[in-house]
């Protein structure tokens, strides 16, 4: 083994000191003994927890460099380390504290990108000393994993022999990066000074550089005296770790964002809405896509908000650690909208929008987020903020498309869709296409502490209803409000993405979200407990050259609260749901024949918006005459039907007689079937545990 030199005129705490402090501007005085050289790293950067401090302590001690070298090697057969110097530089390389824990906070204020002259840490480590730090100093992966925690389990009795009672080992569990993020142990920073001073300053740094050198390469602002009797809006540095679909870290992102909650209506704004692609318009460009064999790619406008320009006066403060030096006094007055800013989406959804058109792109009237170009093929474009979904027939529209944008827009191509709004999308070689959130999963249950819960069958008990009071003794208990709500908000995202299974339960359980109870609480635990054995469940689209179709289905009088209705709907293609919801009625219903009625006429409003869409699209084949609307109850089908005056429904509202127009139209055919091939009372109730899984199944999961 090579040990690192060790200088002529320096003792070894000094040589050490001096390749890793002082030589990169650390203010500690030289230290010259190990406690103070430890106290000095620890000071200066906060390098080394105390158990850490700890065992160090105890493997630099003359006699443990045999047991040191062989946690490093692997092998106790390595030469002994024989002086101080190589004892500490093997503790350094066991515990991996010199850079990867290191935090570099003095970064120069700057004006522009190249007006200063900067430090980089590591290379002037490397080049003013002669140790061997290449082996310690590696710049670090961004999917490296150095942290671990106490494992489960007891801890081992540990006997020498010796007075006293036994030392305690407790087993270790290295985390992975993906368990790290999702359970908090390494959170993002809030701000820039946190950012600068933990363990992954190296990369936020970096992050921070690229994001100031786009703001100023696009001429987002320019610098001028501070205006009186103006608002000054302030800015705040925002950071996220970015991670590819398998968990792994892709990237650092650092965000620059005005505080746009400053800003004052009718002065520094006016419009705010900025419509994106509804979830069903996405699955149903999945569905096309298997049964057209269309190409499906992605695209990712890179610091889309700040191609927007914006009409009002606006005044922000400068950025954070980028105040220039020659005028530190002026403000950015914008001349483009930045993050934050309350009119900055809709500012860059119009932009986008000429931008589409100019390229001979048609707005659709049934979803305003789909283009659509007919040009020897036809080529459908959505648009979510700033992704991009393409789907084309020909690879050379898809790539003409393409060459255009990258000449107005820096653009990310990000190849063959496979990751989306945090969905996986896996293509297959049979052509087939399937959609699931398993990574969004493990998340959810890491972070509420459920990645060892037992498995459960279902969502749901069948055979009990949620209530405001529970008469069960401990189930009044309140329970944090805001915990209660993220998880209900977490759930609402899973079930409306990619799992119509759990949709009912969600719908019922956010209707006790201002008042929640432990009964509440243990009932969304259930949910969490049921996503534990089926995280893998995903929803699959097989060429099957069928017309839309849809499930319609009530449960009358089911909310024991208010004794209102629940209706469910899901619509079918590509043997797949792309349309779903699950929904308590507005109304309370006299019958179970008026709840069918009232989720029939919803569904049929549904089914009008699909039609349009697909006709739109140019795929009006797949309509093929009415769109057909299975319903369980032949009551329901016959007043849809049948415009004739009923005793018994002379009170229902005018609005759910809707219904009826679309029948007669030739929209929508109401055709009964048997409540056990129902897929839709899935949506409407909880269910026994061999008809759960037959209604999963029938809806192609």
């Amino acid at each position: 083994m090579d040990w690192p030199a060790r200088s002529p005129d320096l003792n070894p705490i000094e040589h050490v000191w001096d390749a890793l402090g002082r030589r990169i501007g650390a203010r500690h005085p030289s230290p010259r003994t190990l406690v103070e050289l430890r106290t000095a790293l620890l000071e200066e950067w906060g390098l080394l927890p105390l158990d850490l401090l700890q065992s160090l302590r105890k493997e630099v001690q003359p006699g443990n460099g045999a047991t040191v070298a062989a946690k490093v090697n692997g092998s106790s057969r390595e030469e002994r380390p024989r002086s101080f110097l190589q004892r500490f530089h093997l503790a350094a390389r066991l515990y991996g504290f010199i850079y990867e824990r290191a935090s570099f906070k003095e970064i120069p204020l700057v004006e522009e990108r190249g007006s200063t002259s900067e430090i980089d840490p590591k290379a002037e480590i490397e080049s003013q000393s002669d140790l061997e730090v290449s082996e310690v100093l590696n710049e670090p992966s961004e999917s490296e994993v150095i942290i671990s925690r106490r494992g489960r389990g007891r801890p081992r009795y540990i006997r020498t022999g010796k007075p006293g009672r036994p030392r305690k080992e407790y087993p270790t569990a290295n985390l992975s990066t993906q368990e790290l993020l999702a359970a908090k142990y390494l959170p993002d920073p809030k701000d820039a000074e946190e950012a600068l001073s933990g363990r992954d300053s190296y990369f936020w740094k970096k992050a921070m550089e690229e994001e100031f050198d786009s703001l100023i390469e696009n001429k987002t602002w320019e610098l001028v005296d501070p205006p009186k009797n103006r608002n000054i809006i302030g800015t705040k540095w925002v950071f996220k770790t970015k991670c590819n679909s398998d968990g792994s870290v892709e990237r650092h992102k650092a965000r620059l964002v005005a505080k746009g909650y400053s800003q004052q209506y009718g002065i520094d704004y006016e419009e705010t809405f900025a419509p994106v692609v509804r979830q069903s318009t996405i699955r149903m460009f999945l569905a096309l896509a298997v049964e057209y064999n269309l190409i499906l790619h992605q695209m990712d406008v890179q610091s889309a908000y700040l191609n927007g320009e914006i009409k009002e006066e606006i005044y922000m403060t400068q950025p954070e650690n980028f105040v220039s030096r020659k005028y530190p006094e002026k403000v950015c007055r914008l001349k483009k909208a930045i993050y934050g800013l309350k009119q900055a989406g809709i500012v860059w959804h119009e932009k986008l929008d000429n931008e589409l058109k100019n390229l001979g792109l048609k707005q659709l009237q049934s979803d305003n987020c789909v283009y659509i170009k007919h040009d020897e093929g036809i080529l459908l474009v959505a648009i979510y903020v700033d992704d991009l979904i393409i789907a084309a027939e020909r690879e050379d529209t898809l790539k003409s498309f393409k060459e255009s944008m990258k000449r107005i827009f820096k653009i990310k191509d990000l190849g063959g869709i496979n990751w989306c709004l945090g969905i996986r999308i896996q293509m297959k070689e049979d052509g087939s296409i399937s959609i699931d959130q398993e990574r969004y999963i493990e998340e959810l249950l890491a972070k509420y502490r459920m990645k060892e819960a037992k498995p459960i069958s279902t969502p749901m008990d069948s055979n009990s209803k949620l209530t405001k009071i529970s008469s069960i003794e401990g189930e009044n208990e309140p329970v944090k409000k805001v915990e209660y709500q993220s998880l209900i908000g977490s759930l609402i995202y899973l079930s409306v993405s990619t799992r119509p299974d759990i949709a009912y339960a969600v719908s019922a359980l956010g209707q006790f979200s201002n008042d929640p109870r432990r009964q509440h609480w243990n009932a969304a635990k259930r949910v969490l407990r049921y996503l534990k054995g089926t995280s893998c469940l995903r929803i699959t689209y097989r060429k099957s050259n069928e017309a839309l179709h849809g499930y319609v289905d009530a449960d009358w009088g089911g909310n024991l609260v208010d004794r209102k209705s629940h209706t469910g709907i899901v619509y079918f293609l590509a043997r797949g749901p792309i349309a779903w919801e699950s929904r308590k009625q507005q109304t309370v219903t006299l019958s179970s024949t008026e709840s069918e009625y009232i989720a029939l006429c919803e569904a049929g409003k549904e089914a009008v918006y699909l039609r349009a869409l697909l006709d739109e699209m140019g795929f009006g084949e797949l309509l093929n005459g009415p769109t057909v609307l299975k319903t369980d109850n032949q009551g329901a089908q016959q007043l849809a039907r049948n415009p004739v005056y009923h005793a018994r429904t002379k009170h229902i509202d005018i609005k759910w007689h809707y219904i009826r127009s679309i029948c007669s139209d030739g929209l929508v055919e109401v055709v009964h079937t048997p409540t056990q091939e129902n897929v839709a009372d899935i949506l409407t109730k909880g269910l026994p545990r061999f008809l759960y899984e037959k209604h999963v199944t029938g809806f192609g999961m």
